[in-house]
């Protein structure tokens, strides 16, 4: 799809989403992924070339078991035994053919995307023509309130009075 397309994609969806009384619905996610993904970079593959290309984690001194103090009248006969953990680097960051980190990796936690400044302005454009159509239909309904309101106070009816 042609930028264009996209957009009147996006106010297609603001609609869609306003009608279901939804804002940035898993649908209008979907659709700005598509839209900046042109410019995304290859994420997986230079992720797996850099950990394919880095030096082995150099291995982490490990902990020295409990040592019981010589006073002690129960020594332990066997200490702890030290468990052997696969090594892996706390924290990585990846690069893109420029120089700029796209994806940073911690252990423990996984991967977190590093967006580019080509996916920001993407990712804002889409996001302003989505918003854009979205809060004037949410506009024109509070409009719309506002008058059934004003029309119910005119004929001086309120909440206390339906209840008789």
């Amino acid at each position: 799809m042609s930028d264009e397309e996209f957009m009147d994609a996006a106010r297609e969806q603001a609609q869609m989403d306003f009608a279901k009384g939804v804002y940035q619905g898993p649908e209008f996610g979907a659709l700005q992924n598509s839209f900046v993904s042109v410019v995304s970079p290859d994420r997986a593959s230079l992720a797996r070339n850099a950990f394919n290309h880095s030096p082995p984690a150099q291995p982490q001194p490990q902990p020295q078991p409990h040592q019981t103090p010589q006073y002690h009248p129960y020594p332990a006969r066997y200490p702890a035994p030290v468990q052997s953990q696969p090594q892996f680097a706390a924290e990585s960051f990846v690069y893109d053919t420029s120089g700029r980190p796209i994806a940073h990796y911690v252990h423990g936690h996984g991967w977190t995307e590093i967006y580019t400044p080509e996916e920001n302005a993407r990712r804002q454009m889409i996001l302003q023509t989505y918003n854009d159509t979205w809060m004037t239909l949410h506009r024109q309904a509070q409009a719309e309130n506002n008058r059934f309101e004003q029309r119910q106070s005119d004929l001086g009816i309120g909440a206390y009075d339906a209840k008789g």
